[in-house]
């Protein structure tokens, strides 16, 4: 099974999928120097998997999305990335959840998450969540 696992780092998230789970995972913040050479093969790659999905045997497929931050440049890649996904839903029938963590307080961050499922007409989680959560991790 073919796995991504990009570690974060000050200026790119941590992005995580797990083939056989039907897994993918977003976090930390996003405002890499050149955001097309950092997103551009992951999107791409991630899109190779996500048409595989289509044909499997997976009841539910899952992508979590905990940016602290993202630029702008960075919001077109992210919306890629999410819109893959949404097509398992959209092409395959597949059941999908698209959780979409925010910081207490940052309304901002929230916002930008109903703007993007409002975009993609699908419906996202909300999960709120405080510093002192990733302190326990």
């Amino acid at each position: 099974m073919r796995n991504i696992y990009i570690k974060p780092t000050n200026k790119t998230p941590l992005i995580e999928l797990k083939e056989d789970e039907g897994y993918i995972r977003i976090e930390g913040r996003s405002l890499p120097e050149n955001v097309r050479s950092f997103y551009y093969p992951i999107v791409k790659e991630i899109t190779k998997i996500v048409e595989d999905w289509k044909h499997l045997d997976i009841p539910n497929f899952e992508f979590h999305i905990k940016l602290g931050y993202f630029n702008s440049s960075s919001a077109k890649f992210i919306l890629d990335l999410i819109n893959v996904f949404v097509g398992l839903k959209k092409e395959a029938g597949k059941k999908i959840k698209i959780v979409w963590y925010y910081e207490e307080e940052d309304t901002d961050m929230k916002e930008a998450g109903q703007q993007i499922s409002d975009l993609l007409e699908v419906d996202f989680d909300y999960i709120e969540y405080s510093d002192d959560d990733d302190d326990d991790e």
